[in-house]
């Protein structure tokens, strides 16, 4: 029976992976018109799984209830006595309107609750959260994230330019806050259409920016214009001129586990951030381009590390526990740039070697000073369009 799942016929497993799913969310739905129907008196003529003709043999009467299986496993149904004819005391049509209402919408109900608890129960199992963060590793010409609106101070006082740059790290997006390329790229696609309100680190200095996510994004370019990916240093290049023997800066996780009560809060918000990503994604689709799509398929990426770069391996942090010391304080626009980084306290004067030219992006971002780059290479993370 593998073939059927497997080689040439992969729509069955398709197939079979759906049914899988979607039988168990139908019954749900079916159990919440039954409970409810049953506690208002209402007679339940019968219960099925699937819809008909019937399995012989697969039929139970408990009460006044039949209790079937058919053969076409593409849902199911509840059958309530009188739906139309209110002559009997105990049909559906002669209950009280509010109680009509009640059943109708009594499954909508229970699976809305039944999302809402299975997202609880995720929340409250351990998982791993990488803490690898987020870098602009690129900006379109033209785009809105090069014409963001940036306010705050550098640290040396002066103005901050007005654009997204190369070297900066994403902190937050609409008070999200963000730890990794996969938070970024969920908070930005949450938000397309909007005039979203970034909080970035810029050389160390704190800034607010805000950026316009488009609908309907040139190709190759995500909403904002910029490409994204976890800090990382790459120490030689290939034959070809990509970036090799890279290793991310921050290769940390942290573990996350809630109480029940914490665990239901995050369980109803991340019911509404998947009513409102579907929502999105259903117009991007239908605008007929993939600019906004949370996957990023079909559009390029800059050269850099394999993708399992973006899940970092080799040190856990527990919460409340120790973080990285260093951040990345520049680089630059091209990809064969090196990236500097510095320890808390320290200045930096924005010297960055690489094989050819020295940042740009270092000498509009650091304060004056003196300190040695560290593990110098190039910026070569895995870049998803944002």
């Amino acid at each position: 029976m593998d073939f059927l799942f497997d080689g040439p016929f992969p729509v069955f497993r398709a197939a079979f992976l759906l049914l899988l799913l979607l039988v168990p969310l139908v019954m749900i739905h079916e159990l919440g018109h039954f409970i409810t129907a049953r506690l208002f008196g209402i007679k339940v003529l019968e219960f099925a799984i699937g819809f008909p003709p019937r399995v012989k043999g697969l039929v139970w009467k408990r009460g006044e209830t039949e209790y079937t299986v058919n053969w076409l496993p593409i849902g199911g149904f509840v059958r309530l006595l009188g739906e139309e004819d209110p002559s009997d005391p105990r049909s559906l049509a002669a209950a009280a309107a509010w109680k009509r209402l009640v059943v109708i919408y009594a499954g909508v109900a229970i699976n809305i609750v039944a999302a809402i608890a299975l997202f609880s129960f995720g929340f409250m199992l351990p998982r791993e959260r990488s803490l690898s963060l987020a870098q602009v590793t690129s900006v379109a010409e033209g785009s809105p994230a090069s014409e963001a609106h940036v306010t705050g101070d550098m640290r040396d006082g002066s103005e901050p330019v007005q654009s997204i740059l190369v070297g900066d790290l994403i902190l937050q997006v609409e008070g999200r806050e963000i730890k990794n390329v996969d938070e970024m790229l969920l908070a930005n696609r949450l938000n397309l259409g909007e005039d979203q309100h970034w909080l970035i680190n810029r050389g160390g200095s704190i800034l607010e920016a805000d950026v316009y996510a488009r609908w309907s994004p040139p190709a190759g370019q995500g909403p904002t214009g910029i490409t994204v990916g976890p800090p990382s240093t790459c120490t030689d290049v290939d034959a070809d001129g990509n970036p090799v023997n890279c290793q991310l800066l921050y290769p940390f996780t942290e573990t996350q586990q809630y109480w029940p009560w914490d665990a239901v809060r995050h369980g109803w918000n991340q019911l509404l951030d998947t009513v409102v990503l579907t929502k999105n994604e259903i117009q991007v689709m239908f605008a007929g381009t993939s600019g906004a799509s949370l996957s990023g398929e079909g559009q390029p990426c800059l050269a850099g590390p394999s993708e399992s770069l973006r899940r970092p391996t080799t040190l856990s942090n527990r919460p409340g526990g120790a973080r990285s010391s260093n951040w990345p304080l520049c680089s630059a626009s091209a990809s064969r740039s090196s990236t500097c980084c510095r320890s808390p306290g320290s200045t930096v004067a924005g010297r960055c070697s690489s094989s050819s030219r020295s940042s740009v992006a270092a000498a509009e971002s650091l304060p004056s000073g003196r300190a040695s780059c560290t593990s110098p290479g190039w910026p070569c993370s895995s870049p998803s369009p944002s």
